[in-house]
Order: C-alpha cells, then sequence, then structure tokens
C-alpha cells in the first residue's frame, strides 16, 4: 500500500501506478475508477509531459461517453502547448485548399520513400503526432473536415522530423481525405496512398494495433474501393481480436460494429446480422461507448422492420428516439438514422414519403465530404430510385433532374468498384429508361443488373432488380414475364431474411396473378 503522502515521497512510483491503474480501468471498463486516477495524476503532475499521457486517456474516456466537443477541445489545447496550433473553424475552402497545397508531395510519397525516412527522435514532436492520431480519430464521425487538416499536419511533421508509426495513421488519414474530400481524378491517388500504409503496417511491430486503429479510414473506406465489399467485411472479425489482444477495447467495439454494418449493407441474412448487433449491443453497453452503441441500434431497428422480428436479447431504443439524440449531439448518428429511416420508406415502396423525408439531407447539401462515404451511396441509390418513380408517375421534371443526378454518382462509383456499385448504377439506368420510354434500353438494363447483383453476391439488390423489373413489365402488358420475375424477387427476399418484404410483396403478386385471372 501507498503511504498517504506517497506524491511526496514516490512521485515516480506514484505517476507510473495511477497510469497503469487508468489504463487497465479503461480496458476492464471501469470508467469510474478510471476517471478519479486520472483526476489524480493530472492534479498531482509536476509537469506537462508527466500530465501527458492522463491527458490522453482523459480524451479517450471523453470520446466514450459521445462528448466529442470536450475531446476535441482537449486534443486542442495540448497540442497547442506542444507547439502546434489547429484551426479554430474549419471549412470546405479551408479542406480544398489545404489539400492542393499538398497534392505534389502526395503524389511523390512512395513505401520507399518513407521507408527511408530517420526516425523521430524529438519527443515533442513524436507526443504531438499521438494527439493529432487521437483528434485525427475523433473527428472521422464528428467533424470530418478537420481530419484533412490534422492530417495533413501530421505528414509534415513526419517528412521534417522523421517517421514514427503515428506517421502511418496520419498518411491514411490523408489518403482517406483525399477520397472524401478531393475529386473523382484524385480517387487513384488516394488508393496508391492507402496501399503504401498497408506495406508500411504490415512490417511495423504495431501491426495489429495499427491495423484495428485504421478499420475504418484504411480498411471500410478505402479498400472498398478496389477490393469486393464482402472480402473487406470478412477481416473484421480477425481485426476485432486484434484489438482485444492490444488491450484497444474502443477500437475493438468500432470493429464489431463496421462488422454489423458491414454485413447489413452487403445484403447478408438478416437474422445474422440482427445476432451480430446483439452482441455489439451488449459490449458497447459494457465499455460504455455510447456512440457506437446508438449506431448499432440503428442497424438492429432496420434488421426488425424487415424480418418482422423484434430483438428479444437487448433493450433497443426507437428510430425516432435515436433520430432525437444524434440532432442533438451526433451528426453521424442523425445521419445514418436518416438513411434507416429512408431504407424502411424504399423497401416499402412508399416512395412519396421517402421523397419528403429526403429534404432534410438532400445530397447536394454536401459536395465534398460525404460523397464516397458508404452512407452516401445507399442515399443516393434510395433516393435516385424514388425520384425516377416519381417522375414517371408525376411527369414532374425535378424529380427526373434528381433521378439523374443520383444515376451520374452510380456511375462514378462504378468506375472506381465494378463489383461494389455495378448492380445500382445499372438498376437506376434502368429506371431512367423508362422514364423517357427508352422501353428496350430499360429492358437490357433491368436484366443486366440482375446478373450483376447475382455475379456479385448482393442477394437484396438481386431481388429489387427482379422486383422492379417485374413491376416494369406488369405495367408495360407483359404480365406472365412480370409475375415470373416478382417470385423470383420473393424468394430472393425470403433469402435475405427480409420477410416483410417478401410479404408487401406476395400481396402485390397475388393482386396481380387475380386480375389476370379475371381477364
Amino acid at each position: 500500500m501507498l503511504e498517504e503522502n506517497h506524491w511526496e515521497t514516490h512521485y515516480a512510483l506514484s505517476l507510473d501506478l495511477f497510469n497503469m491503474s487508468a489504463s487497465l480501468c479503461w480496458m476492464q471498463a471501469d470508467t469510474a475508477t478510471m476517471a478519479e486516477r486520472l483526476d489524480d495524476v493530472i492534479k498531482h503532475s509536476k509537469t506537462f509531459d508527466d500530465s501527458l499521457p492522463a491527458s490522453c486517456l482523459l480524451v479517450k474516456l471523453l470520446a466514450s461517453t459521445s462528448d466529442f466537443d470536450a475531446a476535441r477541445k482537449n486534443c486542442g489545447l495540448i497540442l497547442s502547448k506542444l507547439g502546434v496550433n489547429i484551426p479554430p473553424e474549419v471549412n470546405d475552402s479551408l479542406v480544398q485548399s489545404e489539400l492542393k497545397e499538398m497534392n505534389e508531395t502526395l503524389r511523390s510519397i512512395t513505401y520507399d520513400q518513407m521507408k527511408a525516412l530517420p526516425p523521430m527522435t524529438n519527443e515533442t514532436k513524436r507526443n504531438a503526432m499521438k494527439v493529432s492520431n487521437l483528434l485525427c480519430s475523433y473527428s472521422v464521425s464528428t467533424k470530418p473536415m478537420l481530419v484533412p487538416i490534422v492530417a495533413c499536419l501530421m505528414l509534415k511533421l513526419t517528412l521534417q522530423y522523421g517517421f514514427c508509426d503515428d506517421s502511418i495513421v496520419g498518411l491514411a488519414s490523408v489518403g482517406y481525405s483525399v477520397l472524401l474530400f478531393g475529386d473523382e481524378s484524385q480517387t487513384q491517388l488516394a488508393i496508391n496512398l492507402g496501399k503504401v500504409c498497408e506495406c508500411l503496417i504490415a512490417e511495423s511491430p504495431r501491426k495489429h494495433a495499427l491495423q484495428t486503429r485504421l478499420c475504418h479510414e484504411l480498411t471500410w473506406t478505402l479498400r472498398t474501393m478496389t477490393e469486393p465489399m464482402q472480402s473487406v467485411v470478412a477481416l473484421y472479425p480477425d481485426l476485432y481480436s486484434s484489438a482485444i489482444k492490444c488491450g484497444q477495447m474502443d477500437d475493438a467495439v468500432l470493429c464489431r460494429v463496421a462488422y454489423c454494418g458491414g454485413l447489413y449493407w452487403t445484403g447478408a441474412n438478416l437474422e445474422k446480422v440482427a445476432s451480430h448487433c446483439e452482441l455489439c449491443i451488449k459490449e458497447s453497453a459494457h465499455y460504455h461507448q455510447t456512440t457506437i452503441l446508438y449506431l448499432c441500434m440503428s442497424y438492429l431497428n432496420s434488421c426488425c422492420y424487415l424480418t418482422g422480428k423484434d430483438s428479444s436479447d437487448v433493450s433497443c431504443m426507437s428510430m425516432e428516439e435515436l433520430s432525437d439524440i444524434g440532432e442533438k449531439t451526433m451528426p453521424i448518428l442523425e445521419w445514418q438514422v436518416f438513411v434507416h429511416m429512408c431504407g424502411a420508406h424504399f423497401w416499402s415502396r412508399d416512395y412519396r414519403k421517402l421523397a419528403e423525408l429526403s429534404a432534410r439531407y438532400r445530397s447536394e447539401q454536401y459536395p465534398h465530404s460525404q460523397q464516397r462515404r458508404i452512407l452516401h451511396v445507399i442515399q443516393s441509390f434510395y433516393e435516385g430510385i424514388a425520384f425516377l418513380w416519381l417522375a414517371r408517375t408525376t411527369q414532374q421534371s425535378k424529380y427526373r433532374t434528381l433521378g439523374e443526378r443520383a444515376v451520374n454518382h452510380a456511375a462514378e462509383m462504378t468506375s472506381i468498384s465494378r463489383w461494389n456499385y455495378e448492380s445500382k448504377a445499372m438498376l437506376l439506368q434502368a429506371e431512367l429508361f423508362y422514364v423517357d420510354g427508352d422501353l428496350l434500353s430499360a429492358e437490357a438494363a433491368y436484366k443486366a443488373s440482375i446478373m450483376s447483383a447475382h455475379e456479385h453476391k448482393f442477394v437484396h439488390e438481386e431481388a429489387l432488380a427482379y422486383e422492379l423489373h417485374g413491376v416494369f413489365c406488369v405495367e408495360n402488358g407483359m404480365v406472365t414475364n412480370g409475375l415470373e420475375q416478382l417470385r423470383h424477387a420473393k424468394q430472393k427476399y425470403e433469402h435475405w431474411g427480409a420477410t416483410n418484404v417478401a410479404t408487401r410483396l406476395q400481396r402485390y403478386i397475388d393482386g396481380i396473378a387475380g386480375a389476370k385471372g379475371s381477364w
């Protein structure tokens, strides 16, 4: 036992023990004791350097409770004491200016160049890199425009003062920023930077820790640009295990929810997705990761809606409750819940309500920062199908314009990854041909979408393409063929586990078959 005045008599030992205790509390989800230990360290530290490990852990603690504003503010204060100043306000103009300034440097970066850099020995700069790493991590979902500013700063420090493990995080975050904020011509640059990072990580002694830290920026965002989404999703169980071994519980839970989201968006069986969501909800609650908890609840809500089965294993907030929380404190949650709510209208074919809802988050409100996020791709797809149906049924030109914008966006994404986006692009194109009255081209595009979705193993998109093709056939007098397509769609929906959607489609089939019989 330490004596009562141990901070005076055994300062160095007390510092080590209390920092170690706080770290162990973090891994064991004992946030109350962790907060007490950190408070003791910060209160008794004799120098700024002595307080730094505790200050960084405090940032993690704040972020775990979704107090991202305080987490970022603390990072900014620490960085200012390390001689690094972050702009108080960032906007798209500043981001574009920073990326333009760095463009030539980024294009010249290679694996060999990074390996040839000397080690970063300046302790102040190494600490600045560590804190900048944290700031990037907690800005990705809550203040994305800050990421390119901080990431470019990390790269500049690396090139000037030498290489460290956090240099890889900085470079990967730059690539992530180029992809999200740059134009189409810079996509390959972002992919190349990601490949350099993967090579550097493969040789690092901290390989597992770096892989899990970059599970969003490098794995989910950059790798899905070139690799089949299903193969990327399959990486997450191993990344989760690596995070657990490294004691990075926040990254472990992030890997867990990313796996749930990846399974959901790629059309995995919905009961399997729901089961993983329930595990994630329990784990994120245990480790007090409230943002992850709420994000996973949105996935579970959608699974329950599509399957028609409520979760009996965990308590789950409604979409409306989650939306209220997101609106007040978590923009990424608000946006994700919105996309899920659009999905509910989409899969029920309530396109008018979807169009009304989409006005809140119309795609053009985000000209750069969201264009290549998976959420934006899904939102644009949902909106595009709805707008083109409204264009056809209302004859209002504004809906055709909005639908055509979604067609163009899907075509751009297909040029990046045919596997991941072609079936969506072909289905949107089929609907646009239908709007324009080009029935032969529409027929060919529907069939191409079905084939692409089947080839690339997106069963939910295959079901949707069969359904929309069937509706097209029925509406244009090819009722027998239309019913065949609709029955294929129902089988695929059942395979996906979307019982509610299959039931809704069966009612439509029964109505068409009944009308045909009365002829």
